[in-house]
């Protein structure tokens, strides 16, 4: 490949241009990790704590597969999350996963279209991943989607979970092939604060994962970046 072609500068370009964004970015990024962290060498004095059960607060939705041997089930703008999808996903939010539904797919399934913000824990193969739904989405039935209600904080509850892989594996049924039901999600009891520190609590670790997922992007672009550059001495040692 010539690193010079227009193609090759093109891709350049576009990679330095989104670099440079990235960049300017982190200033702020770091800026509400520090306050983040400022928050956290403190002592947190959270008051107003209450014990509930994940099927008081939330709706437990399951997932669903059409008919594979349709070809007309899958490909349309209907995002569908598997295990598989969450395994490889980085970050706290989830936009789409290998493959989508079609309309017809949806309907043909025991699937059903989430709102943003709907909390995915997988249910199977693994147990306890966890994600939130950036836009509306459907999984397979190898998820269970948690969606709240008013008083509780969808972001909050995503931390909680993340920390409680353990006990969503307890509760799972199987030796080789294990799974953790909806019905007992919806038993599993937490203690909680009010909604307002629940909303501190999460906005805090958010602005740390902020930054962590944007060095992430921006690690992305530079390696890329990288890739393209050393096109010059392969070419020169050929």
């Amino acid at each position: 490949m010539d690193p010079n072609a227009p193609e090759s500068l093109t891709a350049r370009i576009n990679l330095v241009s989104e670099a440079r964004q990235l960049l300017v970015d982190f200033d702020s990024a770091r800026a509400q990790a520090e306050a983040a962290l400022a928050v956290l060498s403190d002592a947190l004095e959270v008051d107003e704590w209450r014990e509930v059960c994940v099927g008081d607060v939330a709706k437990v939705v399951g997932g669903g597969t059409p008919p594979s041997r349709d070809e007309a089930n899958f490909g349309g703008g209907i995002p569908w999350i598997t295990p598989k999808d969450m395994t490889g996903h980085q970050g706290r939010y989830i936009r789409a996963g290998a493959r989508s539904l079609s309309e017809a797919g949806l309907a043909n399934s025991s699937a059903k279209l989430l709102p943003k913000d709907a909390v995915l824990v997988s249910s199977r193969a693994p147990v306890g991943l966890v994600a939130i739904a950036a836009q509306p989405l459907a999984t397979n039935q190898g998820v269970r989607s948690l969606i709240f209600d008013e008083t509780q904080d969808p972001l909050f509850w995503y931390y909680l979970l993340r920390q409680s892989t353990g006990v969503l594996d307890a509760h799972a049924n199987g030796s080789t092939f294990r799974e953790i039901s909806g019905g007992s999600i919806a038993k599993l009891a937490f203690t909680v604060p009010s909604l307002e520190w629940q909303r501190r609590i999460a906005e805090t670790l958010n602005r740390i994962d902020g930054l962590i997922e944007h060095n992430l992007n921006l690690n992305a672009v530079l390696g890329q970046l990288s890739v393209l550059g050393s096109h010059y001495a392969v070419r020169r040692s050929e």
